[in-house]
Parts: structure tokens; sequence; C-alpha cells
């Protein structure tokens, strides 16, 4: 009984001892196993982190609209309004004011004034003169223009209205213009009546000379007839840059050669 019982205790210590070095041998195949699992998991987040800070790369901000200003409206300015001019306003002049025209002082009309003297001289020949005749003339430099003849002068304003001629002045910038005009002035026959971007209604007379010898062409600056004589009220201009309307129609004299305009107060031709 006694050797039975050792057997018995001798071979199921054998049968333990198998079991426990099965038992390590599987441990150790499943801690192998699992780690595998692990590094992989971490090789795919790495591929994945890898691959989204190569995008931020290529975007260079991050914020998605690829221009590497990071406000994310995609201009590259940095303002986020996404104009590209970047002032922040929305507009696209980049002057800060909102309003669109670009002068900055935010009235929305584009007025700059004049940071320079300004003189131009426009010919009679680029006048627009319906029923006006044209040459070029023989007593002055460059062309000329007659208005009708009304057989008898002065003109009526109610006839001459219906032949203007009209002077289209550009002007670059804001400021107060002169206007000198060329005209023939012959003893007394030395007016026109003259009008300003329409206005006034009816026009005013405007006096090339009041000394009754004319001889000639003449400057005269442009001016009203208040009084007695127009030359002792000139006629300046108050203008915004952009296109403006000087029309003269027939009065005494007999014809307009050209005209001058200038933003210097103290110019004489």
């Amino acid at each position: 009984m006694l050797i039975a019982d050792f057997a018995a205790s001798h071979e199921s210590s054998d049968a333990r001892g198998i079991r426990r070095v099965v038992s390590h041998i599987m441990l150790g195949l499943l801690i192998a196993g699992s780690a595998a699992c692990s590094g992989a998991d971490a090789g795919g987040e790495g591929e994945e982190e890898s691959s989204a800070t190569s995008q931020e790369e290529e975007s260079g901000s991050g914020d998605g609209d690829g221009d590497e200003s990071g406000d994310g409206d995609g201009d590259g300015d940095g303002d986020g309004d996404g104009d590209g001019d970047g002032d922040g306003d929305g507009d696209g002049d980049g002057d800060g004011d909102g309003d669109g025209d670009g002068d900055g002082d935010g009235d929305g009309d584009g007025d700059v004034p004049c940071s320079q003297t300004i003189l131009f001289e426009i010919d009679a020949s680029d006048a627009d003169a319906p029923g006006w005749d044209s040459g070029m003339s023989q007593s002055d430099v460059g062309g000329w223009i007659a208005p009708p003849d009304f057989l008898g002068t002065p003109a009526d304003v109610d006839d001459a209205i219906d032949f203007p001629a009209t002077f289209e002045v550009q002007v670059p910038c804001s400021d107060v213009f002169h206007v000198w005009v060329r005209g023939f002035d012959e003893d007394s026959d030395d007016s026109f009546f003259a009008e300003v971007d329409g206005a006034p209604t009816p026009p005013e007379i405007f006096d090339l000379d009041c000394s009754g010898q004319g001889q000639g062409y003449i400057w005269a600056e442009l001016n009203q007839r208040f009084g007695q004589c127009g030359l002792d009220d000139p006629w300046p201009q108050s203008w915004m840059a952009g296109v403006h309307d000087v029309v003269f129609y027939p009065r005494e004299s007999i014809s307009i050669s050209r005209i001058q305009v200038t933003n210097d107060q103290n110019y004489v031709p």
C-alpha cells in the first residue's frame, strides 16, 4: 500500500511539472503575441501622426486654408477678411476705412487732394462745338473755333444756348483750379456766355476784356460779370478729381483758340 501510494505520488509530481512547463510556454507565447500587436498599433498611430504633420507642413499654418497666414480666410494677408489687402475692413482697397475707394478718408468719393502743381492746355480743336466753325488759326498758335454769326451783337442768351462749345477737362486730383481762356478780342466784341458742369442757369457772361479797344487774341481768366466787368470777379473752380465740362456760348467774341487749367493761383499765361 505504501509502495502504491508512493508511485501515485511520484507520477502526480511529474505530471504537475509537465503542466507547469507547458503553462510557462503558453504564457510566453501570449506575452509575445500581445507585444507584437501593441507594436503594430503604435506603428499605425505613428504613420497617422506623421501624415497629419506632413499635411500641416504643406499648408504652413494648420488652419486648413493653405495660405500660411493662419487666419483661415485663404487670402494670405493674415487679417481674416478674405480680401487680400491686409487692412481688415473687407473692401479690398488697403486703406482701412471700409468704403472701398482707396483714398483713406472714408467718404467713398475717391477724392485725392493735389500734392503738386497742375498745368495743362486744351486746344480748341479738341472741344465739342457743333455749329461752330473750326480751323487752323492765322493769328494764334493752334486751332480755333468761331461761333455762328447772329448778325448783331451781343447775342441773346436764349439763342446762344443752342450752340455750346464744350471743353472736357479732366483733373487728376482735387483742388481749386483756375481756367484761362485764349479768345479773340476785337474792339468791344470781347465776351461769351459760360457755364461749368451745367451751372449756372442761365449761363453767366464771361469777359475777355472790358477796355473796348481789343486788337486780337488775349488771355483772360474765366470770370463772372456781376458788375460792369467780369475781370473783377474771377471764377475759380473747386473740383474733385475727374472730368468737368467748361462750356462757352456765343455772345460777342468771334473765336476761342484754347484754354489752360492750373491749380496755381499765381499763374498767368
